[in-house]
């Protein structure tokens, strides 16, 4: 094993690297936890998509409904927004 004694920060050296307690789970658990990851983060991938696909259909909802009330055809006129909350 190498072990390497220059560094470019400056308070960083191998005594204190040397102190620093690690954990080092089996084999058999590191798997484990690489598949939980790979789950999840596949997971969040999948939710990912399908927010990019709310978020076109709502632009383009949003396009269609500019467009219909600038052209009259609907009727906006007594239409109340409510007030957002911000929080």
């Amino acid at each position: 094993m190498m072990t390497a004694v220059l560094n470019t920060q400056l308070n960083l050296n191998i005594d204190r690297i040397a102190s620093i307690e690690t954990v080092d789970p089996p084999h058999v658990e590191q798997k484990k936890i690489v598949q939980l990851l790979d789950k999840q983060t596949q997971r969040i991938d999948e939710l990912m998509v399908k927010a990019k696909v709310v978020i076109a259909r709502l632009t383009e909802y949003r396009t269609a409904l500019i467009t219909a009330a600038t052209t009259g055809k609907i009727d906006v006129r007594d239409v109340v927004i409510p007030e957002l909350e911000h929080g």
